[in-house]
């Protein structure tokens, strides 16, 4: 699947680092190219980036974690693209105003719901301690493919095993 190119979208309060290992395993189906966008200026500026982002990096597939699996849902949705969700936030208008950060806090009000008219494949370590995995299956399952992995946890541990069941999504057709 060398023809892939994929951004891999970070959630909430996380960087772009050079040799992260969620990269390295995507690295095997095809090229990467990650962002970090800063959630707590909001969704207008979110979408842009990304928007902007997608087209500059020709990316075909975006995968990501928390937030970032809810951008990826919402722009996959946008751009008539495939995406993965990796133990993603359903509500981050709820999710941002619970934390400490009067940023987010304030930029809660401006986001919505998970996107459910994209084409997704949506995976969750149980073991995530900051979200309901099972909530966020039990939400999901109707509009998505859902793949529940005992342990791990919030960050998602467990990418590498997921490979095979990443790339025969992508092979599956489309409805």
């Amino acid at each position: 699947m060398t023809d892939k190119h994929i951004l891999y979208i970070h959630g909430f309060a996380s960087r772009v680092t050079s040799n992260h290992p969620k990269y390295a395993a995507l690295e095997k189906i095809g090229g990467v190219s990650a962002i970090a966008p800063d959630y707590s200026l909001g969704r207008p500026y979110v979408e842009q980036l990304i928007h902007e982002a997608i087209t500059d990096k020709g990316a075909n597939l975006l995968v990501g974690t928390s937030m970032g699996g809810w951008l990826a849902a919402r722009a996959a949705s946008q751009h008539a693209l495939p995406f993965v969700a990796l133990n993603p936030c359903l509500e981050p208008q709820v999710t941002l105003a619970n934390l400490g950060n009067e940023a987010a806090r304030h930029a809660a009000a401006s986001y919505d719901n998970f996107s459910l008219n994209a084409r997704g494949l949506v995976i969750v370590e149980l073991g995530d301690a900051l979200l309901d995995s099972r909530d966020t299956a039990r939400h999901l399952r109707q509009s998505y493919p859902v793949i529940m992995l005992e342990g791990g946890s919030h960050q998602f541990e467990q990418l590498d095993l997921m490979l095979e069941h990443i790339t025969s999504f992508l092979q599956t057709p489309a409805p």
